[in-house]
């Protein structure tokens, strides 16, 4: 069985120095779609990193929780929101 990943366009992909990447999708209104949107990217993530052998994670950072903290680094984004 031939596997592909398909073309998806994110908001952000951050790319750490041990080549661990994170899909950063960024939301004002969070709607009925989001979590469907969510479990989709998560399911992107996971077949991402079968085929690449790379490690490939996922986060939502909502402008409501971006507003309410000062983060200084991408690490405190997940630590805080992830």
């Amino acid at each position: 069985e031939e596997r592909i990943l398909r073309f998806y366009y994110p908001d952000f992909v951050v790319k750490l120095d041990c080549d661990e990447y994170w899909i950063v999708e960024t939301k004002g209104l969070v709607d009925m779609e989001v979590s469907h949107k969510d479990a989709r990217t998560r399911k992107w993530c996971e077949d991402a990193s079968n085929l690449t052998g790379q490690k490939w994670s996922y986060i939502r950072v909502n402008q409501d929780k971006f507003n309410q903290f000062s983060f200084k680094s991408f690490r405190e984004v997940v630590e805080t929101l992830g």
